[in-house]
């Protein structure tokens, strides 16, 4: 069982090594790199306390969570979690979870434990893909989500995926989604690799949805046939050209991601991206 205690013991072999380490005392939380956690969900499940270590000693600020269920997140109570990440200098922002499975008032009790600002559905549920009028009843269960949380205190988010962008009946779906959502009760997580492997343009939604776009995981495209995963500059997608819309966007907070790490290994992807990422941000 995971105590402040043995978080104490465990953490007790760090102060040897803290000249390598950023400050462990709160760090800004605002529009610096952070990260989602699910891109070193491996790591997380070994040992979720040595790998939140790992993830300060890069430089992240902000966290976003991936793996709540059963009313904690990675094994811990939702207050212990937040009180190991705070511990180390970081800040939990959000976290991916799916409030299909409900109950949504215990979720929504746990996320303002955790001390959350936003609860993002992570992917819409299969039942809504299959026609334009699921995809509006999708838009249906997203504002009711988002009203709850809202008069909880919380921000409720949707990350897309690449089927959003792709024509349905004639329309795209994503289009949708934006028209039959209130930008008060929903607000869009992109995900900046997604979007582009749908065949869309980041910079023309936030041109034609301006401030809509408070969230987004910055990951990039590889340059081969498969397009595939790679570290945050190593690819294809234009990274200074988006941040200098952000403001346009209404970007409040951004997460690395690389869903499939393990070329380089899932340390050194989040170093890789984390160090390019600051030298084109401020």
């Amino acid at each position: 069982m995971y105590t402040r205690r043995n978080f104490v013991k465990v953490m007790g072999a760090a102060t040897a090594g803290s000249m390598l380490m950023p400050s462990m005392g709160f760090r800004s939380p605002g529009l610096q790199p952070g990260l989602i956690l699910y891109t070193v969900r491996d790591l997380m499940k070994k040992d979720p306390l040595g790998t939140l270590k790992k993830v300060a000693g890069v430089g992240y600020v902000n966290l976003e969570a991936a793996g709540y269920g059963n009313g904690k997140f990675y094994g811990m109570s939702p207050k212990a979690f937040k009180n190991a990440i705070e511990d180390l200098g970081m800040k939990l922002i959000s976290s991916h979870t799916n409030v299909k499975q409900g109950p949504l008032e215990k979720i929504v009790d746990d996320a303002l434990e955790a001390g959350l600002s936003y609860i993002v559905y992570p992917s819409m549920a299969g039942e809504y893909r299959k026609s334009i009028d699921g995809i509006k009843r999708a838009a249906e269960f997203m504002n009711k989500t988002g009203t709850y949380c809202k008069s909880r205190g919380l921000n409720f988010a949707y990350h897309n995926h690449n089927f959003e962008f792709k024509p349905m009946e004639g329309v795209v779906p994503y289009d949708i989604l934006l028209k039959n959502t209130d930008p008060e009760i929903v607000k869009m997580e992109l995900d900046l690799y997604w979007i582009k492997k749908g065949g869309a343009s980041a910079e023309e939604y936030f041109k034609n949805h301006p401030g809509r776009f408070e969230l987004w995981h910055v990951k990039d495209m590889d340059n081969t046939p498969k397009h595939y995963f790679t570290e945050v500059g190593q690819g294809i997608i234009d990274f200074p050209k988006l941040f200098s819309l952000k403001k346009l966007a209404g970007l409040k907070y951004y997460f690395v991601e690389n869903d499939d790490p393990s070329k380089v290994g899932a340390i050194n992807s989040i170093r890789t991206s984390y160090q390019y990422l600051k030298s084109i941000t401020t």
